[in-house]
């Protein structure tokens, strides 16, 4: 009985492993495992997202790998990661692989609307890439996720400013 309660578990733990991606045992900021940033950079880089998180309630984490599978794409692989319970607070799951030359960004549910597709592909296009292409991975990801920042916050101003005057128009009324 018990041998078989072990063999069971055994093949449940290799099943396990095997179909998800390499999820980190702990959530910070920055999960380089693939070590792609100096140890300076990636300090550099945990303080900056640390900030954006404090300062303006923006989530974001940056995970390198060599290895996406079960994944067929790397944006499948990010957008699960973001669905892991470790990663409930994140809104932007930025998923590089150097080895791979991949890079995808996952929004949240909450910040789909706001950072559209057009808009995280014109940023991987103008930000990340250009930097990725000369071999400036720290630079690519500090600036691109300061221009992501950049435009949610653009987008939430027009929206609020959108949100004020259908309110002075619902609060007003003709005498």
């Amino acid at each position: 009985m018990f041998n078989n309660q072990v063999l069971f578990l055994t093949v449940c733990m290799f099943l396990f492993t095997g179909f998800c991606p390499q999820m980190p045992l702990h959530l910070n900021q920055v999960q380089d495992q693939e070590g792609v940033f100096t140890d300076s950079e990636k300090n550099k880089l945990e303080i900056q997202l640390k900030a954006y998180s404090n300062r303006q309630h923006f989530f974001v984490s940056v995970v390198t790998t060599e290895n996406i599978a079960p994944y067929k794409n790397i944006l499948s692989y990010a957008a699960n990661l973001g669905n892991q319970p470790e990663y409930e607070k994140t809104e932007v799951v930025i998923a590089i692989s150097k080895k791979r030359r991949l890079i995808a960004i996952a929004t949240s549910r909450r910040l789909e609307k706001i950072l559209t597709d057009s808009i995280c592909k014109q940023v991987l296009d103008s930000v990340f890439i250009p930097h990725f292409k000369k071999d400036e991975y720290f630079t690519g990801v500090y600036n691109g996720v300061k221009s992501l920042l950049i435009h949610r916050n653009r987008i939430n101003k027009k929206n609020q400013a959108v949100l004020h005057v259908e309110n002075q128009i619902i609060n007003s009324s003709r005498i």
